[in-house]
């Protein structure tokens, strides 16, 4: 799931632009890194990677 989010966040708000959680805050620190890890993928790369994930994942599902 992390991959998912990571690309959604890369192309709907761009580069991360929120400081790191507390290291205790271990779901937020997850999601923080993932986006964070992706910061450099331009918008349109993030848009075909997420569709790419959204498809493998109902392909999974289905069968």
């Amino acid at each position: 799931k992390l991959n998912k989010y990571q690309h959604y966040y890369c192309f709907t708000m761009g580069n991360i632009n929120i400081p790191c959680p507390c290291e205790t805050i271990i779901k937020g620190k997850a999601v923080w890194d993932a986006w964070n890890s992706c910061k450099e993928i331009a918008r349109e790369d993030a848009i075909k990677a997420y569709i790419a994930k959204v498809e493998e994942l109902a392909q999974k599902q289905s069968g």
